[in-house]
């Protein structure tokens, strides 16, 4: 089984082409195509290919991969809102005596 994370990561910008974790794991997300593809899809009447099974697999890795970029700016927001809101409550409460 191929580990979707490297590929997340490269997708993330987190790893280069050359990167030979990545080329083996693209090798492995072949290989487990070619096995699902003839557990599910073999000796039937069905447009699904081999290659239609890989590329929704690098499909999948995109979609996390925006996900995770999704959730990171998120946070940061989040975490940017706190702050100024606390220097907000600080500034009153310093303003008011307290």
């Amino acid at each position: 089984m191929y580990n979707r994370q490297v590929l997340v990561d490269y997708f993330n910008g987190k790893r280069r082409l050359k990167d030979p974790e990545l080329k083996r794991e693209f090798l492995l997300l072949k290989e487990q195509a070619a096995i699902d593809w003839k557990a599910t899809y073999a000796n039937k009447d069905t447009n699904v290919t081999l290659e239609s099974i890989v590329k929704d697999y690098i499909d999948d890795a995109k979609l996390v991969a925006k996900k995770e970029r999704t959730s990171k700016k998120i946070k940061i927001a989040i975490l940017v809102v706190a702050m100024v809101a606390g220097v907000v409550l600080g500034l009153i409460m310093g303003a008011r005596g307290y």
